[in-house]
């Protein structure tokens, strides 16, 4: 409902403690809520789902359509800096702190030097952690990994082959 339909794999750990519960069934055309990772592989998105619950309760739906219109609002409107009274946009001064621990978006010096690495790949299985570290050479490997790890779980990328080939989800 919020987005394009996608195929979800759920791969079910049978070493797990839960293992010998039954998966709930799911009816065709019903909602369910679904944690995963996106792939995208062959020019196909999918979803490899680590757990499938189905909605019993309405109100998640609505909660969860809520929270996609203020994600897209936020998205959209982040870029755009407010105008001054004046007309001229708003700046932070040079001199605070924040100014230089913050880019204008939001991340660190680190993370936006990885993500702009990351959006300039042309590649359709994106850029692989080696040539990203030979990309932004200044960013050790752990601050790297960590700019990366921060990127993924914020939404600003996901990984594409592997778990070390990513992708921006900007497109």
């Amino acid at each position: 409902m919020s987005g394009p339909t996608l195929s979800v794999r759920h791969y079910g750990d049978k070493n797990s403690p839960d293992a010998d519960k039954a998966m709930p069934v799911i009816m065709e055309n019903s909602y369910v809520r679904v944690c995963g990772v996106i792939r995208n592989f062959s020019g196909q998105m999918s979803i490899a789902a680590f757990q499938i619950i189905p909605i019993k309760d309405l109100n998640e739906l609505t909660s969860h359509i809520l929270e996609v219109i203020h994600s897209h609002m936020y998205h959209t409107k982040r870029n755009r800096l407010p105008e001054a009274v004046g007309g001229a946009a708003k700046a932070l001064p040079a001199g605070n702190a924040f100014a230089g621990a913050q880019a204008q978006n939001g991340l660190t010096s680190a993370q936006q030097q990885v993500y702009s690495a990351i959006c300039a790949c042309p590649l359709q299985e994106g850029i692989g952690i080696k040539e990203l570290q030979q990309q932004v050479g200044s960013v050790s490997q752990h601050a790297l990994r960590e700019a990366v790890e921060f990127l993924s779980s914020e939404g600003h990328i996901y990984s594409t082959i592997d778990d070390d080939h990513y992708k921006s989800t900007d497109g």
